[in-house]
């Protein structure tokens, strides 16, 4: 079964014009796979938390992008190795081959769904872990 950590708590905190916000980040673990959810936008954080799971970015396999908001996509092109599952049109990038994916292309153990309503392209994970299961979307888990 896969495995869900919070390395980063989101937050969202208004300015007086504007907001400081970074989304939640996760690591998903199923098998010998590491998937980072939405990865923000407070580099320094970010690597912290990998550092404090002894990981770094080049051990990451795929970057799951829920939504197109700034506080959750601007660092994910940090991670060298990874594929990219996005709510664009629902590909996954892979380089510079966009390739279709299937609702379980994370593992048996993970569902991709669509989940429209913060924003229209909006993709959200279904994780079967041993507390059972586990949504993770995006601004919302």
């Amino acid at each position: 079964m896969a495995t869900i950590k919070v390395l980063i708590e989101g937050y969202a905190k208004p300015l007086d014009k504007g907001w400081k916000a970074n989304s939640t980040v996760c690591l998903v673990t199923v098998g010998d796979k590491k998937i980072i959810t939405d990865p923000g936008c407070n580099r320094e954080t970010l690597l912290k938390a990998l550092d404090n799971e002894n990981l770094k970015t080049g051990d990451i396999d795929y970057v799951f992008l829920s939504h197109r908001h700034p506080d959750h996509i601007l660092l994910a092109g940090l991670f060298e190795n990874a594929k990219y599952i996005t709510f664009d049109t629902n590909l996954m990038y892979n380089k510079d081959v966009l390739l279709e994916f299937g609702e379980h292309v994370l593992g048996e153990d993970i569902e991709i769904v669509d989940t429209p309503g913060h924003v229209n392209e909006h993709l959200s994970l279904v994780v079967d872990t041993p507390e059972g299961k586990v949504a993770i979307a995006g601004d919302v888990i």
